[in-house]
């Protein structure tokens, strides 16, 4: 009875490393084509999402390009509205500007450092 217990217990541990062996051949073979996917991914998405934001800053300008004209063509009288008119324009350029470019570089650093990435990546993961 222990030498078929001893038996199993053997093949049982034969059949689990090859197991292991086939799962980390596996790995081997699918984790470069897992990181370029995943490298692809975030780059493409977070460069939609940049662009998004370059859009959104673009009508912005225009719409307050359209504001000042008709103002302009519209003679305000008032030239503290006209003041505040261009103060909140600019402003709008400027915060735009800001939010569009400065707040999604990802797909950037994916361009140029993917590796740097990739270790930010599984550092975030890992928290």
């Amino acid at each position: 009875m222990n030498e078929t217990l001893q038996k199993a217990l053997t093949e049982l541990v034969e059949k689990s490393m090859e197991g292991m062996d086939s799962t980390v051949n596996f790995l081997q073979a699918e984790i470069p084509e897992v990181l370029k996917q995943l490298l692809m991914w975030h780059g493409v998405s977070n460069f939609i999402y940049f662009m998004i934001g370059i859009f959104m800053a673009i009508c912005l300008i225009i719409l307050d390009v359209i504001i000042i004209r008709k103002g302009i063509k519209d003679r305000w009288d008032d030239e503290l509205w006209m003041i505040a008119a261009i103060g909140g324009t600019t402003l709008n350029v400027i915060i735009a500007t800001i939010s569009s470019i400065f707040i999604n570089m990802q797909w950037l650093q994916i361009w140029i450092a993917p590796k740097v990435w990739l270790i930010e990546y599984a550092s975030k993961l890992i928290k």
